[in-house]
């Protein structure tokens, strides 16, 4: 879904500011007033399917040699 609208905007820039910020609300602010520029939207994803990575697991499978080539 693609939001324009100035609620969603100013509710999605300062949740990433404070995420990118967390210990520094004036930070989280300049950053998302730095976000607010012009012809900029937000695009609502919706994960249908996740597929995860472990690293340590794979190289363990890989090490015993379970892992058909």
């Amino acid at each position: 879904m693609i939001h324009s609208d100035r609620e969603t905007k100013d509710w999605f820039y300062l949740a990433m500011g404070e995420r990118m910020n967390p210990k520094s609300p004036e930070r989280a602010l300049a950053l998302a007033n730095n976000f607010d520029t012009p012809n900029r939207i937000v695009l609502e994803l919706t994960p249908h399917k996740i597929i995860s990575y472990d690293g340590r697991k794979l190289a363990a499978t890989m090490a015993d040699g379970t892992l058909d080539d």
